[in-house]
């Protein structure tokens, strides 16, 4: 979702704040749902073809036994746009998925639309605070992830 975060102020500008929330959401989760998909109906079959069926089964039984919830939030909160293909592959249930996605998302939609109208106000102390909330929420995670891997 970032790759397009240089065209949210024009969309700011032209729909508005919560207009462009709203496509914005709407279109990330689209992409998410995609990505899902293609890992799921064709990363999954490539994975089970290149390293065996057996192999593959074991591996994804492994991972879905140890991962919790929270961690998979946090991971996908860390990892936004890579992980849909990964949750896809591993079969992880559509609709935890889709739960995760959501909660990770809203406060990416929220900070990058409020930053962007901070940048069309001139606001930089605005613009400056809500990157800086940014940075902490991915170092937060990251933090977290890493100190629960050294567990």
């Amino acid at each position: 979702p970032l790759t397009n975060v240089p065209l949210i102020p024009i969309a700011v500008a032209l729909w508005g704040v919560f207009p462009t929330m709203i496509i914005l959401f709407v279109g990330w989760l689209i992409g998410d749902i995609i990505a899902y998909y293609i890992g799921r109906y064709i990363g999954g079959p490539l994975f089970r073809y290149i390293i065996s069926a057996k192999r593959f089964d074991k591996w994804v039984g492994e991972i879905q036994r140890h991962t919790r919830f929270y961690m998979l939030l946090l991971l996908r909160v860390a990892l936004p746009a890579e992980l849909g293909y990964a949750f896809g592959i591993m079969r992880y249930p559509f609709f935890k998925y889709m739960l995760i996605t959501f909660l990770a998302e809203i406060p990416f939609v929220l900070i990058t639309t409020y930053a962007s109208e901070a940048i069309l106000e001139g606001n930089r102390l605005e613009f400056f605070s809500l990157v800086a909330i940014l940075i902490v929420i991915f170092w937060g995670a990251m933090h977290i992830i890493k100190k629960e891997k050294t567990r």
